[in-house]
């Protein structure tokens, strides 16, 4: 009974503010933990999964993906994505594009959607413009300071834009990148979602983690013509 006597003061305290805001209609509202940040996404070789084995044909020319978060809500924001060079500093060849997002974190969805990408070749003088198909990322951000270790990155690409990419062939084209995927790795060349036509193969990595980053994002509209390799005169 004493005990009760001695708390019953700062239960009250407590207790009476909350029971009042009820009352008034009001609730506790969530922020949105990644709201104002912008982070790394980075994909290794070794995180492809689909198809097994494609990260040592890929791995010289898809880049990494900046995401800036903005918006207050927990459960839809906005996330302006961007691409990063080898040195972590923002590509000005790529177009920035803005995509919403919905979550409820620390799990989160981006897609899918279409994505204009600029893709370089890392090793060989190679670049091209295309539109990615089907671009989804899931639960790619971090929990707190802890990065996620469960992330997915998806996306469908259509090889009448990117077959130049694949220097492991001569002079390739579509369909030799269509059979090498189907002999390889048994991945056939499927229809494409614009158009039908049987150019387009779906890529997925796991185990994804993006990591803050400390620069900004800076807009970008359309890819420069100087962005292109210069073709050596004859």
């Amino acid at each position: 009974m004493a005990l009760r006597r001695f708390f019953a003061p700062f239960l009250l305290r407590f207790t009476l503010p909350t029971l009042l805001a009820f009352a008034a209609g009001c609730t506790v509202e969530e922020e949105n933990p990644w709201n104002g940040t912008t982070y790394l996404l980075d994909i290794e070789s070794q995180d492809w999964s689909e198809p097994r084995g494609i990260g040592r044909e890929i791995n010289d020319f898809v880049p990494s993906f900046l995401l800036r978060v903005d918006g207050d809500a927990p459960d839809a924001f906005d996330v302006t994505i961007g691409t990063a060079d080898l040195a972590g500093e923002q590509d000005p060849c790529n177009p920035t594009n803005v995509f919403g997002a919905t979550a409820s974190p620390p799990a989160m969805m981006l897609g899918p959607t279409q994505y204009s990408l600029f893709i370089k070749h890392n090793v060989d003088p190679v670049a091209v413009e295309s539109t990615i198909h089907d671009l989804t990322m899931k639960d790619v951000l971090p929990d707190g300071d802890t990065p996620s270790s469960v992330g997915e990155f998806s996306a469908t690409m259509d090889f009448r834009e990117l077959h130049p990419l694949f220097t492991i062939l001569v002079d390739p084209t579509p369909e030799q990148v269509c059979t090498l995927f189907e002999d390889n790795y048994s991945s056939p060349c499927m229809p494409c979602p614009n158009d039908g036509e049987p150019f387009c193969v779906t890529v997925k990595a796991i185990g994804l983690g993006a990591t803050p980053w400390s620069g900004a994002i800076e807009p970008v509209d359309a890819v420069d013509p100087s962005c292109f390799p210069s073709t050596p005169a004859p």
